[in-house]
């Protein structure tokens, strides 16, 4: 199941910050604004990023963070791939940011 939700990043002090480290110390301006999901999957409420080309995508590119990320910390390589036609999409995992894991979720880097 997928659900629209109101943008929680879009006018962020941290996303903006974060926009603004970007562009200031590496020179990568980030051009577009992602759209903001929700998705229903084996219990977890997922917070998912989807980054859309201007016109029929290429392809769908899944950007998965590691441990201690998130999905908009990708956003440089997510604009990129839309850029370039590719819809590219980015999930906080389970047990990060926005992403509410299921109850029963046991959090197990060893597996």
């Amino acid at each position: 199941m997928r659900s629209a939700r109101p943008d929680v990043y879009r006018g962020s002090v941290s996303w903006m910050r974060y926009r603004d480290l970007l562009d200031a110390e590496f020179g990568i301006r980030i051009a577009n604004e992602p759209e903001e999901v929700r998705l229903s999957l084996l219990g977890h409420d997922l917070h998912v990023d989807v980054w859309n080309p201007a016109g029929p995508p290429k392809g769908v590119l899944v950007l998965v963070h590691g441990a201690g990320g998130h999905g908009r910390i990708l956003a440089p390589l997510a604009d990129f791939a839309a850029g370039q036609g590719w819809r590219a999409v980015a999930p906080d995992l389970p047990g990060y940011v926005l992403t509410q894991p299921a109850a029963d979720f046991d959090l197990d880097y060893g597996e």
